[in-house]
């Protein structure tokens, strides 16, 4: 049967010394790797071969912020913002909002207001978004949500990809 403690104890060091070597090194390489795969051109850095530089990549952070809501006459108007806060242009964004009433009595719901539609931002570009809601006799407007989306799945941080407000 193997037992550790029939090895020296500077082979075991030995085999410490070679494993701590090579999460080392695959921490380093990782990034360069996936780096390179990236067509998005950033700013470069050398491999640590001291091999050609390589270029880091730059992608888009989508966010929806909510801004607030107004309620004129039986209207409600919720204000919300898309902005790109990465380095890189976001083309072809997909963004969708959307309104919702409940009844004043009973279980109904609808929607009101829904729209979709693509647009481009640049680095630090915003746009406006407000959804409009004008529920039908007997309901109320609850609350409205607005979400945007790459076909790429390139935005780094999903969680403020949408928002709601009540």
């Amino acid at each position: 049967m193997f037992n550790v403690r029939y090895i020296p104890t500077q082979f075991r060091r030995l085999g410490l010394g070679v494993a701590v070597a090579a999460l080392a090194l695959t921490s380093v390489i990782s990034p360069v790797a996936a780096a390179e795969k990236s067509p998005e051109t950033g700013p470069t850095v050398p491999k640590p071969d001291g091999g050609a530089s390589i270029a880091i990549p730059q992608k888009s952070d989508l966010q929806v912020t909510a801004r607030g809501k107004e309620l004129k006459g039986t209207t409600t108007y919720y204000y919300f913002t898309i902005k790109n806060l990465g380095p890189a242009a976001a083309s072809n964004i997909h963004a969708y909002k959307e309104a919702h009433t409940h009844a004043i009595i009973g279980n109904g719901a609808a929607l009101v207001g829904q729209q979709s539609w693509t647009l481009n931002l640049a680095s630090g570009q915003s746009v406006p978004v407000t959804v409009t809601c004008t529920p039908q006799t007997g309901h109320y407007c609850h609350h409205a949500n607005a979400l945007v989306w790459l076909d790429t799945n390139a935005d780094p941080n999903f969680s403020n990809d949408v928002a709601t407000i009540y």
